[in-house]
């Protein structure tokens, strides 16, 4: 994989050893299901001997308020009438799952109990085949299956890609604003966010150290000088060679941009609708098979049923984009298209990379965990590194030095990235 470079919002360019996944995690794929029946209050299954790629979960039949979880290492059956019998099924995605082997099945519950587990393999969706049944009495049970009953010898699989290069991109700046004092660091060259000039020297000099799209900052169309501004970026990449898109300032999308008053569907709606007429049909926007893309930030402060109101209103138009959401480990993965993660300082590299390559794995095969049935096409995940060095050495404020870049996976049966002919 080429070194990845990024952008600071001063336009300079800087490299280094960066937490990147450098194998593919998913290898030697399974699909799986687990018809899992008990009276605990929860029962928590997990899975060694093979990697829990991803899951989605169905609650078959129990008493009300019960539910199953979909994310994490742990597959959760909570039952909202404890004593009462619930039935909850899981449909999986298993990594690294070697014939000859064997996966263990961990089971654990709140209360001492029978528990029965079901193990199917749906390597064929359409014809599930039962390979194994165990129950456990107590609060404790670990059971194995052959691993040669779950293998699905590469029928089952996703595509490899080449990673595309993303760069936050930032277009609020004035050659005059660069003397404010607050600014212990300037640029070499002050530019300004309204020069064609300085904004075509940005994008070569991008363009030069690898990078494929801008990610640019959106506050919606009432803001003229972000609206002029984000065309003038449109522009450039397209005369470098790159493409762009734009990145919602979510904390704002609502009626008057306030960032003190609550995120507002309806105008979530309006600002989609909006980017699209407004931008994706210049040549230098950033698409996917022909959808707009658009980055969401923050997009776990809204909830499953507010975005999937949202995506419905804006899809009902004829409008496709294609939405790539701020959240981890979230049920939003169900109608975003893909996951990203906009700020990580607080993880060390090696947890970094453990959690990109957990979370790479279980947003690139989520479509197949559902039986391959994809309905808005395979998700992406796009690997977010946050540049950062002492800004209080540099006397910057963090607000000032945020700055990511992303290199982006895909899952599904070809590639969804292409150099040219987005």
């Amino acid at each position: 994989m080429k070194v990845v470079v990024a952008f600071l919002t001063a336009g300079i360019a800087l490299s280094g050893a960066t937490a990147i996944i450098r194998t593919d995690p998913a290898k030697a794929l399974a699909r799986a299901r687990l018809i899992v029946v008990g009276t605990a209050g929860t029962t928590d299954i997990t899975v060694t001997g093979a990697t829990l790629a991803s899951y989605t979960s169905v609650v078959l039949n129990a008493a009300d308020g019960s539910s199953a979880s979909q994310t994490g290492a742990t597959m959760r059956m909570s039952n909202g009438a404890r004593g009462q019998t619930a039935e909850v099924q899981f449909d999986l995605i298993l990594a690294d799952v070697v014939s000859g082997g064997t996966v263990t099945w961990n089971v654990a519950t709140s209360s001492s109990t029978n528990t029965s587990v079901e193990v199917f393999s749906t390597n064929n969706p359409g014809a599930p085949q039962l390979v194994d049944r165990f129950e456990a009495d107590g609060t404790a049970g670990q059971f194995t299956t052959n691993s040669s009953r779950l293998a699905s010898a590469g029928t089952v699989s996703v595509s490899p890609i080449r990673p595309l290069v993303l760069a936050h991109y930032y277009p609020w700046y004035s050659l005059d604003g660069w003397q404010d004092p607050q600014f212990a660091d300037r640029p070499a060259q002050p530019y300004s966010s309204d020069s064609p000039t300085d904004i075509d020297r940005q994008a070569g000099q991008a363009h030069s150290a690898g990078i494929d799209a801008f990610v640019v900052s959106w506050q919606g169309r009432t803001n003229i000088s972000n609206d002029h501004r984000m065309r003038l970026v449109l522009d450039s990449v397209a005369r470098a060679g790159m493409h762009a898109c734009v990145y919602f300032e979510t904390y704002i999308v609502n009626p008057t941009n306030d960032p003190n008053q609550p995120i507002d569907p309806a105008t979530m709606v309006e600002w989609m609708e909006d980017a699209v007429d407004m931008y994706s049909g210049h040549p230098g926007y950033l698409r996917v098979d022909g959808r707009p893309v658009i980055f969401v930030y923050i997009a776990w402060r809204l909830t499953e049923a507010q975005w999937a109101a949202i995506l419905a209103s804006v899809r009902a138009t004829g409008r496709n984009p294609l939405v790539i959401g701020d959240f981890n480990q979230s049920r939003l993965i169900n109608l975003f298209e893909g996951e990203y993660q906009y700020i990580n300082l607080s993880l060390s590299p090696a947890d970094l990379l453990d959690m990109y390559r957990t979370e790479a794995l279980r947003v690139r095969t989520f479509d197949l965990a559902a039986g391959g049935r994809v309905v808005s096409g395979s998700r992406l995940f796009a690997q977010a590194t946050t540049i950062h060095f002492s800004s209080a050495a540099a006397r910057i404020p963090p607000s000032i030095v945020r700055m990511a870049r992303c290199t982006t996976t895909s899952g599904g049966r070809r590639p969804r990235w292409r150099r040219t002919g987005l």
